[in-house]
């Protein structure tokens, strides 16, 4: 049985792979660059796995968590279109994040929208590319002597 933040990690890759603009152009912990064939595209990285409690945990039964998903849209278009298509695409994955709040995982209690940064914007090359993080956080409980149960 895999570590619990690593079934969830995967559960979002597959919810986000699919989408109208994006497609099958998502990337799971992605470190080298993205070439114009990939984009648009989605790049999902694992943040801060933070336990609720600040003494770790309410009871000696299970250990509840607040895992923190960062989903990065990455774009390349004309200037005039680059917000546009990020909040398109910000649009998209907020739906299918939301869809199924509990990423189809019994143990999820929730999703949380935490936010969306300021797009990145670089002018580069013939045409601009842009870049802009989601930031989700997902609620789930696991054993309290085994993360993967």
């Amino acid at each position: 049985m895999a570590n619990r933040a690593e079934e969830i990690m995967a559960a979002v890759t597959t919810n986000l792979t699919g989408l109208t603009t994006t497609g099958s152009n998502v990337y799971r912990g992605r470190i080298y660059a993205l070439s114009d064939d990939e984009l648009p595209a989605l790049s999902i990285y694992q943040g801060p796995d933070d336990v609720l409690s600040e003494l770790g945990t309410n009871t000696f039964n299970y250990v509840d968590r607040d895992l923190t998903v960062r989903v990065e849209a990455h774009v390349k278009t004309n200037l005039q279109l680059v917000d546009t298509l990020l909040n398109l695409i910000s649009r998209e994955v907020y739906v299918a994040m939301m869809a199924d709040y509990t990423q189809g995982k019994s143990y999820v209690f929730t999703t949380i929208a935490s936010g969306n940064a300021e797009p990145t914007i670089s002018s580069e090359g013939e045409q601009p590319t842009a870049m802009m993080t989601m930031s989700f956080i997902v609620r789930y409980r696991h054993s309290y002597s085994d993360m993967g149960a």
